[in-house]
C-alpha cells in the first residue's frame, strides 16, 4: 500500500502536483479499475438500449421516454460508483484501511448531496453562459457555417470567461462531499475557498490532465479502428455495417472512459491535496 502520496507534506509545483497524479494513478489503476469500468458501463446503458433495438450509433433518440430514462439511471449509478472510487483511491494513497462495503455505502449515503451538489455546479456555469447565448440569439449565430460566423463567434467568445472561471472555481463541490461530507452549498463554498488565488494552477493540472486522456483516448481509438477495419466488416455490396461497427465501438468507449476516469480521478485528487495544504498555510500564516 503506498502512502504519504495524499495529502502532501507541502505545497507543490505544478509539475509536481502531476508527477503526484501520475503516481497516484499507477498506485491505485488495479484496485479502482473495477468500479471505473461498471461506471463506464452505465454512462453506456442509453447507447446500449439504442443498440438492443437493431440501431446504429450515433441516433437521434430525444424523443424516446425510455433511452432518457436509461440515460438518468446510467447517470446516477454513474455518480455513485465514482463516489466509491474516489473513496477507494483516497484510502490507498493516505494509508487507510477500507471495503468494498464500506465505499459503497458511504458513497450511497452521499449520493443525493453529489447529485445536488454537481447539479448547482451545472447551473451555475449554465447562468455565467447567459450573456453569450443571448449574444449568439441577438447575433443569429446559429452554428458555425461561413468565415462570418467564426468572426461572430470569435468577437462573443469574452462572454463566455465568466462561465469557464466557474467551471474551474467550483469542480471540487462533488469531490468535497464524498471526502469531507459537506453539504452541497458548503461544498460548493469551500470549493471557492480552495480555488482562489489558484485558479491557474487549477486549470492548468486539469488541462494536462484532460490532455493526457485525450492522446490515450486517440490511441485506443486508432487500436480499435485498425481491428475493425482487419475484421472486415462489410456487406456484399462494399458498404460498413454500421450496427456491427457500434456494437464493437461500445466496449471501446467503456475501456476509454474506465481508464481516463481512473486518471482524471488520480489528478484531481492530488491537486485537491496541494490546495487544501495551500488554503491551510495560508490561513494558519496571519496566526503564526
Amino acid at each position: 500500500m503506498t502512502q504519504n502520496l495524499y495529502p502532501p507534506a507541502r505545497p507543490q509545483t505544478v509539475r509536481e502536483v502531476l508527477d503526484t497524479g501520475w503516481h497516484i494513478f499507477k498506485a491505485t489503476v488495479g484496485s479502482t479499475l473495477s468500479y471505473a469500468m461498471l461506471m463506464s458501463l452505465a454512462i453506456e446503458f442509453p447507447n446500449l438500449y439504442t443498440i438492443a433495438l437493431g440501431r446504429p450509433l450515433p441516433s437521434q433518440e430525444e424523443t424516446d421516454p425510455q433511452w432518457w430514462a436509461w440515460g438518468i439511471v446510467g447517470l446516477i449509478l454513474s455518480l455513485l460508483l465514482w463516489g466509491a472510487l474516489l473513496l477507494r483511491q483516497k484510502a490507498l494513497v493516505s494509508g487507510e484501511r477500507t471495503s468494498t462495503m464500506a465505499e459503497l455505502k458511504l458513497a450511497a449515503v452521499q449520493l443525493s448531496r453529489v447529485i445536488a451538489a454537481t447539479g448547482l455546479w451545472m447551473i451555475g456555469v449554465g447562468v455565467a453562459l447567459g450573456p453569450y447565448i443571448a449574444g449568439t440569439q441577438l447575433a443569429g449565430l446559429n452554428g458555425v457555417q461561413s468565415a462570418a460566423d467564426a468572426l461572430k463567434a470569435l468577437a462573443l467568445s469574452p462572454l463566455t470567461l465568466p462561465a469557464v472561471w466557474l467551471s474551474v472555481a467550483l469542480m471540487f463541490a462533488p469531490m468535497l462531499v464524498v471526502l469531507r461530507k459537506l453539504g452541497p452549498l458548503d461544498a460548493l463554498v469551500a470549493s471557492l475557498r480552495l480555488v482562489r488565488g489558484h485558479w491557474w494552477r487549477a486549470s492548468m493540472v486539469t488541462g494536462v490532465g484532460y490532455a493526457a486522456v485525450f492522446v490515450l483516448v486517440v490511441c485506443v481509438a486508432a487500436v480499435a479502428g485498425a481491428l475493425v477495419g482487419l475484421a472486415g466488416v462489410v456487406d456484399q455490396s462494399g458498404a460498413a455495417d454500421l450496427w456491427v461497427i457500434s456494437l464493437a465501438a461500445v466496449p471501446v468507449g467503456i475501456v476509454c472512459s474506465a481508464l481516463s476516469f481512473t486518471v482524471m480521478s488520480a489528478m484531481m485528487l492530488a491537486l485537491l491535496g496541494d490546495l487544501s495544504v495551500r488554503l491551510t498555510a495560508r490561513t494558519a500564516g496571519p496566526q503564526s
